[in-house]
């Protein structure tokens, strides 16, 4: 069993408004712990580096994939903004994907 990624890629903050103040993270967002049909976990927060001309660029397992329990896994970016407010935004990756199009899904 092979788990398979994909690549996330592309602009995912204007940086023409400024320093951003935001902290970006990836989740699973389908539960805590993803498990493989090996029993391997997948699990915890990734932090997502934005580069200053606002690029980020995140390889990450693909979900929903058939090895990886639950079936219809999700991950969910999580922003959080300065003033303390926090939102997400969750997305199956299933394959190489910018960050425009994530959000358009």
């Amino acid at each position: 069993m092979s788990l398979v990624s994909a690549t996330i890629s592309g602009l995912l903050t204007n940086p023409s408004s400024g320093r951003s103040t935001t902290r970006y993270a990836l989740e699973p967002a389908t539960t805590a712990t993803l498990v493989t049909t090996t029993g391997r976990a997948l699990d915890g927060r990734i932090a997502v580096t934005v580069a200053a001309d606002g690029t980020a660029d995140v390889t990450l397992w693909q979900l929903p994939q058939a090895d990886v329990d639950p079936s219809d896994a999700k991950w969910r970016l999580i922003a959080q903004h300065a003033g303390g407010e926090v939102e997400s935004f969750e997305f199956e990756l299933t394959g190489d994907i910018t960050w425009d199009a994530v959000f358009a899904s």
